[in-house]
């Protein structure tokens, strides 16, 4: 539509969509922070940025050689904090939760109207389309922007048909907005659903059984393959875009683990036909971490899965399709290999604020841990 400015427009908004996001990030532990204690808080985001990355305010826009990508360890700092001090109302994590599937949504809406061809973007830019999103099309970023608002729409408290309502807007986004592989995954996510609600009310015989048959869906991923799934994704096959295409991109993840089963062969060592993930989180944990790195992985996001059908009720289900979104992610993608704006840790992150809100909760799942003053600050 705006023809040659396009690249302009599109390093402007991408930029600008960072920022709001990083300024949302630090927002959520500075509301959970007493007063006195929010400028160390901004302290201590300084200092990291400035020993993790190599430009201070580069690095808020896009990956810098030499330096980490600053945005998930934003993230996953602020987390912390949230949790240290948890004096969040469970109400403002939801209000902060939705503020950024909104600013995706505008995001998403937007790119599709200011870029009208992505492959020259791509070119110039030596792969910075990635700031904005995964996907080589506005139109594809508009049937996203649909998605999330699917998701938006359906986040409300109320009867039995408005909660499966959200389960079926966030699969249904999730169909929309990734490539056909997740086609072949919900069986799987469904699986994970199946086990996490399994004995709920039982002891820890039933807790121990559900992480088996979780870690065995997940291993058993990387098997899935012709046999199954036939001509369906037979056709892009060679392009790694879909389930059957990845099964042999997920094979080399098993070589690769075979040289140090137990401790893995370190963060980064996994690279195959010019990727340098391997379309898999819990996969390539296992080739970078080995035994214990995947197993690490699984208990965290067991403790997701936990947190978030025990604030169900609280934040209507908005826990469980961010974490539909996440697995969804995680068993196609890498959750953590990108920082673009829409990549998966910031649902990640999303997702655990609002854990953690859910475990701060009292038991009959409506009072909040902190009592308001009449000045309006937190006990």
């Amino acid at each position: 539509m705006f023809g040659h400015s396009a690249p302009f427009l599109f390093t402007v908004v991408s930029r600008v969509l960072n920022l709001m996001l990083v300024i949302a990030i630090i927002a959520m532990p500075l509301m959970a922070a007493p007063k006195k204690r929010r400028a160390p808080i901004l302290l201590a985001f300084g200092a990291a940025f400035f020993f993790l990355t190599n430009d201070i305010f580069g690095s808020l826009f896009g990956r810098y050689p030499g330096g980490i990508e600053p945005l998930p360890v934003m993230a996953l700092v602020a987390m912390v904090v949230t949790l240290v001090f948890g004096r969040v109302h469970h109400d403002e994590l939801i209000r902060f939760a939705r503020f950024i599937l909104r600013l995706m949504v505008f995001g998403s809406l937007l790119c599709a109207v200011v870029i009208p061809d992505w492959s020259y973007v791509a070119d110039s830019y030596a792969g910075s389309h990635r700031l904005i999103g995964l996907f080589n099309h506005p139109r594809a970023l508009a049937i996203q922007a649909g998605g999330l608002f699917v998701i938006e729409l359906f986040f409300v408290d109320g009867a039995k048909w408005k909660r499966g309502a959200s389960m079926f807007g966030a699969v249904m986004a999730i169909l929309l907005s990734v490539s056909k592989t997740t086609i072949a995954l919900i069986p799987v996510v469904m699986s994970i659903y199946a086990t996490a609600t399994l004995g709920e009310r039982r002891g820890g015989h039933s807790r121990i059984v559900r992480l088996l048959l979780v870690m065995l869906v997940i291993g058993a991923i990387p098997f899935i393959g012709y046999s199954l799934y036939g001509n369906f994704v037979a056709e892009n096959a060679s392009r790694l875009e879909t389930l059957t295409g990845r099964s042999a991109l997920w094979s080399n993840v098993y070589t690769s683990w075979l040289q140090d089963p137990m401790f893995g062969n370190g963060a980064g060592f996994f690279e195959n036909s010019g990727y340098a993930n391997a379309h898999n989180l819990f996969l390539q944990s296992l080739s970078d971490g080995g035994v214990v790195g995947v197993v690490g992985l699984v208990v965290f996001v067991g403790l997701l899965v936990r947190f978030a059908f025990k604030g169900r009720a609280k934040d209507g289900w908005l826990g469980i399709s961010l974490l539909t979104v996440v697995l969804f992610v995680g068993l196609s993608e890498n959750v953590f290999a990108f920082e673009n704006l829409y990549s998966g840790e910031y649902f990640v992150f999303l997702l655990s604020v609002l854990c953690v809100g859910s475990d701060r909760v009292c038991s009959n799942g409506s009072v909040p841990l902190m009592k308001r003053r009449e000045s309006g600050s937190y006990d």
